[in-house]
């Protein structure tokens, strides 16, 4: 008997059914969150998305539902990264100017309590998306995603975390291996597409310091995002008029333009940091 034949005898498994209880519980624990950031309720927030993502090994995340599950943990990172950046700058002044040492001990004291608690955040993030979404995320937009929101919490243990490399290291496998998958299953023109290059370049410009591979980066997508926009043009469709896209390329076109130059131009100076203030996970202001 042939091995397709026999294959073909074996039973197959039931489908899997997802509870309708399961279903009624992920709606409200969506609704929670929602509520909870209503009322500015950041640790109930997060742990109505926890209790989401951790129930999503029956189906993946939505948009709204990852959104907010992002939104949730970020809130309650970036509110301990201001504290940890003013309490690093009284630190500087403390020691600059030969601070009392009840001072310094008691900044010391705060400054080591929020470094555990934002170190508590990350890894709870980055366990949830490894230890459930990621493994549900359909190949994709949706993958990409995750991915991007990886590197950012890698990124976010970099910059408290200085005792190695290795977040730094974590984060950019992350992005990359985003941006692999986003030349693989988006349009080089797409918004998300852009955002994660850019976002990409800023990461080997500005936090490693590989201004070879920003620029390589760049001109390769230039090229790309050209060649995309070409065929459309060629079809008869109209361009986008999408004001975010559009800083995104023009963005990456300056960047290019001013290469023979010694310093950035002031465009390419307002726009850069438009582009760091808003290409993770949120909107561009206008150029």
């Amino acid at each position: 008997m042939k091995l397709g034949a026999s294959m073909e005898l074996l039973p197959r498994p039931p489908p899997i059914r997802i509870p309708q209880h399961a279903d009624r519980q992920r709606e409200e624990n969506v609704m929670a969150a929602k509520f909870a950031q209503l009322f500015d309720r950041g640790e109930d927030m997060v742990s109505a998305m926890k209790r989401v993502a951790q129930c999503s090994h029956l189906r993946q995340l939505n948009e709204e539902e990852r959104d907010l599950l992002y939104r949730a943990y970020d809130d309650q990172i970036a509110s301990r990264l201001r504290q940890w950046r003013t309490i690093c700058r009284i630190q500087r002044n403390e020691a600059l100017e030969g601070g009392d040492e009840v001072h310094v001990a008691a900044a010391a004291e705060l400054r080591a309590k929020i470094e555990s608690e934002m170190r508590d955040i990350c890894q709870s993030f980055l366990g949830l998306v490894d230890g459930h979404v990621l493994r549900k995320a359909r190949a994709g937009e949706a993958q990409i995603f995750w991915w991007r929101a990886k590197a950012d919490f890698q990124r976010h243990l970099a910059e408290f975390d200085s005792s190695s490399d290795e977040y730094e290291s974590l984060a950019q496998c992350s992005l990359e291996r985003a941006h692999e998958l986003a030349l693989e299953h988006l349009r080089p023109s797409s918004r998300q597409s852009l955002q994660l290059i850019v976002d990409l370049y800023l990461f080997y410009e500005d936090a490693i310091g590989c201004h070879d591979k920003a620029f390589a980066l760049a001109r390769e997508s230039v090229d790309l995002i050209a060649d995309d926009i070409q065929q459309d043009l060629s079809r008869g469709l109209p361009m986008l008029e999408d004001s975010e896209r559009q800083n995104l390329i023009r963005f990456l076109q300056l960047q290019l333009a001013t290469e023979e130059h010694d310093g950035d131009s002031d465009e390419v100076i307002h726009l850069k940091k438009n582009v760091a203030i808003g290409v993770s996970h949120g909107k561009l202001p206008d150029a």
